[in-house]
């Protein structure tokens, strides 16, 4: 038998109000071992149990073999990319060219050039090999093609780069219709790559959900609700044009939440970015550093002495104790509240 794990405040039971809501993507902030990733996969598998999808990026053994267990134990599947690679499936050339994007900014390049370098490649692949290319494939492409003048250097610049980051990942780009990993639970093991290439396989696994999401609203496909988990996000890039900030802001009229957990949030994002992820729907911050509970309680109370009393209680909340804030509910009541409240996380 699973446990079942509780939202508490003062010994009432708390329900976060997920199904009638648009907005469910979750924050969490807090110091390491205060029971954010226990919370977290507690919550992933609950999330499964009530028909969700799930899909957890661990980007390299953050998580242990006992909160895996949790999404495990609720029909989560564990594919390990180093050993099974990875296939993103599109059903056009035009939706897999999206990936030259996605691939140039994991790797750094911003310009233009680069990713109009990078799609072209992809769209030469297509039309060489007509259903599916690896990543391999595409770094010798980069290699090889003959370009001229700017784009031969680009081309250069991005081959160097990416055959300088270490073993490449195995990784296929396909042309099929067919069923997609958008309706499956997965737990995406990075674990054994390349720093560099682990952000570029979160990115794509992020951008083909996405683009499976679409498609099925575009089409008038019922489309569910999936829960992407990406712990000690601060490595990534959350800005609003990368497609961690697409899933936040566009990601939700299709049906996609992220659940982010970090430590710190105002020393690894700008005040833009932070606003973003703030957008979401529902934050939980378990104990704070002194500078960012200062920072929150003055963002939350509504007077001196209430900034006061929530700046004692962020900096000394005991381990699986947090403040939510978010659309809730208390059981056997009718009324919908938004408001920040203290609450103990309990499994039973």
């Amino acid at each position: 038998m699973h446990e079942r794990i509780k939202i508490l405040c003062d010994g009432k039971q708390i329900y976060l109000m997920i199904q009638d809501n648009e907005r469910v993507s979750m924050l969490f902030i807090g110091l390491s071992r205060m029971g954010k990733t226990y919370f977290a996969s507690k919550l992933g598998g609950e999330l499964i149990r009530q028909g969700y999808h799930v899909h957890l990026i661990d980007l390299g053994d953050k998580w242990s073999a006992k909160d895996k267990r949790n999404l495990l134990s609720a029909g989560a599947v564990l594919r390990r990319i180093t050993k099974e690679g990875l296939i993103l499936k599109f059903n056009s050339v035009r939706e897999a060219c999206g990936c030259g994007k996605i691939i140039a900014n994991a790797l750094g390049f911003r310009s233009a050039k680069a990713v109009m370098v990078m799609q072209r490649a992809i769209k030469s692949l297509f039309i060489l090999y007509r259903k599916q290319f690896t990543l391999v494939d595409l770094v010798k492409c980069l290699e090889n093609t003959e370009g001229t003048g700017e784009n031969r250097e680009w081309q250069m610049k991005l081959w160097e780069h990416m055959d300088s980051c270490g073993e490449l990942p195995d990784i296929i780009f396909q042309l099929d219709e067919g069923r997609d990993f958008s309706i499956e639970n997965v737990i995406w093991d990075l674990s054994g790559l390349d720093d560099a290439y682990a952000q570029v396989v979160a990115y794509l696994i992020n951008f083909c959900l996405l683009c499976q999401q679409k498609r099925k609203f575009r089409v008038g496909k019922t489309v569910g609700k999936i829960f992407i988990i990406l712990d000690e996000f601060q490595v990534l890039d959350c800005n609003k044009r990368s497609i961690i900030g697409t899933c936040l802001t566009e990601g939700q009229k299709y049906g996609i939440a992220l659940i982010l957990i970090t430590q710190f949030l105002m020393e690894n994002f700008n005040e833009t970015v932070i606003q973003q992820l703030k957008q979401g729907g529902f934050r939980f911050y378990f104990r704070l550093t002194e500078k960012e509970a200062a920072i929150v309680s003055k963002t939350l109370a509504g007077n001196h002495r209430e900034c006061e009393e929530l700046y004692r209680k962020l900096v000394s909340l005991p381990r699986g104790n947090c403040l939510m804030q978010g659309p809730h509910y208390i059981k056997n009541a009718d009324e919908i509240m938004e408001g920040y409240r203290f609450v103990e996380i309990k499994c039973d």
